[in-house]
């Protein structure tokens, strides 16, 4: 009878050119299975048999073509409209093992098929990043006329030329190509890729309005404290919808009126009040249990099977829960 050959983490990473982390990876998410996922603690470790290695030897691939992340990089959007691109059926994308990880891999040739049709604008659906790589302008940027003085504000920043906007002092819209020829720009930034991860958005809803108006000031001011990185925007029959990062205001810094105008127009969100500052944070906050490993195993099957993230399956378990019991 031949004898039957076991591994140990180290043994299935030193075969397979992994890391124990990677190798660890794949056990935590199912890809691999120990033979004593039970009594592991007792004997020292986990084991794996040939089959283990067999389905690694399998996943791991070259990792051809180019990540979620570099995607989101050449087309200017979040990393999470990559992957709904991707669950829609808009950009074609393979799961492959890159390094010991599973992730999604997008050939050279969809992401240029997909970058020729592809035509972010501040009129769509989906909210989008106030500024991408490819633009050196951002929206609501002010601009001041060098002639007479007038501001003006960035409207659009759309990959169509004759759609790419300001909005001056007398309302005028103002092509930006026009716009370079008379104005100079007040305010300079750019985009570092240094993404918060704060949880819990805030959200602003407004009319467009007069370049001085106050509620750009504001805008200005979160700019500076999160980056623009951090802040979404969306505007559709005139009306902003301007989401961003939790931020935090010196008093010393501000009035009663710039107090006044984040109460006013915003929608989603909360300000806490400090001595000598005060917080505008999200109107949720995360909380912590614990369960059988059982019942997490069936819960992260069910959000795969649902094609969420454990965390937001969960929520909208609970949501959905309370929902029914205030009905």
């Amino acid at each position: 009878m031949t004898e039957q050959t076991y591994y140990r983490i180290k043994d299935l990473a030193d075969i397979t050119n992994c890391s124990e982390a990677q190798i660890r990876y794949l056990l935590k998410e199912n890809k691999i299975k120990a033979i004593n996922a039970e009594t592991w603690k007792l004997e020292g470790g986990y084991l794996f048999d040939k089959h283990a290695l067999e389905a690694i030897k399998e996943k791991i691939k070259a990792g051809k073509g180019v990540t979620t992340r570099k995607a989101a990089e050449a087309l200017g959007v979040s990393v999470a409209t990559v992957l709904n691109y991707i669950r829609n059926g808009q950009l074609k994308a393979t799961k492959q093992i890159d390094r010991g990880r599973e992730k999604y891999m997008i050939s050279e040739e969809e992401l240029s098929t997909f970058s020729k049709s592809y035509s972010p604008t501040y009129q769509q659906t989906d909210r989008a990043p106030v500024r991408t790589p490819k633009h050196s302008r951002y929206l609501f940027q002010p601009f001041k006329n060098s002639v007479n003085g007038e501001m003006a504000r960035v409207y659009s920043l759309s990959t169509h030329p004759e759609e790419q906007v300001a909005i001056g002092e007398q309302s005028q819209r103002i092509r930006l190509n026009e716009l370079l020829k008379q104005y100079k720009p007040l305010k300079q930034m750019e985009w570092t890729q240094q993404f918060l991860q704060r949880k819990g958005d805030i959200t602003f809803s407004f009319p467009l309005q007069h370049p001085r108006s106050s509620i750009y000031t504001l805008i200005d001011y979160i700019y500076n404290a999160i980056g623009l990185e951090n802040c979404k925007a969306r505007i559709k029959d005139d009306i902003v919808s301007f989401t961003c990062k939790p931020f935090q205001l010196r008093l010393d810094q501000i009035t009663e009126g710039f107090i006044q105008t984040i109460e006013s127009s915003m929608v989603s969100g909360r300000i806490i009040k400090g001595a000598r500052s005060f917080q505008v944070i999200g109107e949720t906050e995360s909380i912590q249990s614990t369960l059988h490993y059982k019942n997490k195993e069936k819960l992260i099957n069910l959000a795969k099977e649902n094609d969420m993230s454990l965390e937001k399956f969960v929520k909208q378990i609970l949501e959905d829960y309370l929902t029914t019991k205030n009905e």
